[in-house]
């Protein structure tokens, strides 16, 4: 075999492994009354890796921030794919700072729309975020490995 062939093989089996290693994220889908999005992580990491700059672990989700749209304290329901309960997930208010409704293992959760403490009159910032491990204690504290950002934005 001509080295110009063991090297065009050897490319050709580089390409089929990178493109492998693109797994679509696992996703969420946000449902208000009778419509829902599903989007895939916008950053997912693997491995054990962890995010702290928020620009590591790129998911195969939407760059644009999803929506959802719902009446002032309407509900709003969250399903998450297994692998996002099994570890465990939580939703971030990007507005307060805080995390609302605790962190949860469930397949599927639901909160009021709450526009009163938005930065923005009528949008709620908010993000779905999936963590290492669910804490056994106050001073364990678990790393974020995977984020969904979306708005619940106020029907009109």
């Amino acid at each position: 075999m001509s080295r110009r062939l063991v090297h065009l093989a050897a490319c050709a089996a580089l390409v089929l492994t990178a493109s492998a290693c693109q797994k679509p994220s696992p996703g969420i889908t946000l449902v208000s009354g009778s419509s829902t999005t599903h989007f895939e992580a916008q950053q997912w990491c693997r491995g054990g890796q962890v995010l702290q700059t928020g620009d590591e672990c790129p998911g195969t989700g939407p760059s644009r921030i999803q929506l959802v749209r719902a009446d002032e304290g309407g509900q709003v329901g969250i399903d998450v794919d297994p692998v996002i309960a099994d570890e465990g997930w939580y939703v971030y208010d990007a507005d307060t700072g805080q995390i609302e409704l605790g962190i949860s293992t469930d397949h599927y959760r639901t909160f009021p729309a709450d526009f009163s403490r938005a930065k923005v009159a009528g949008v709620q910032q908010l993000e779905v975020r999936t963590i290492d491990h669910v804490p056994t204690s106050s001073t364990d504290i678990p790393k974020v490995t995977g984020q969904w950002v979306f708005q619940v934005v106020a029907k009109v």
